[in-house]
């Protein structure tokens, strides 16, 4: 049970990552995305 807890945790937190990158990227005004 640890071991998955450790696994889930590991994806949740380079999801949330991404996720803060993508939304930087978004708020950033040369990506010409806005």
């Amino acid at each position: 049970m640890q071991h998955t807890t450790v696994i889930t945790t590991d994806l949740g937190n380079r999801l949330n990552r991404k996720f803060v990158l993508y939304l930087g990227d978004l708020a950033n005004p040369k990506n010409g995305l806005i």
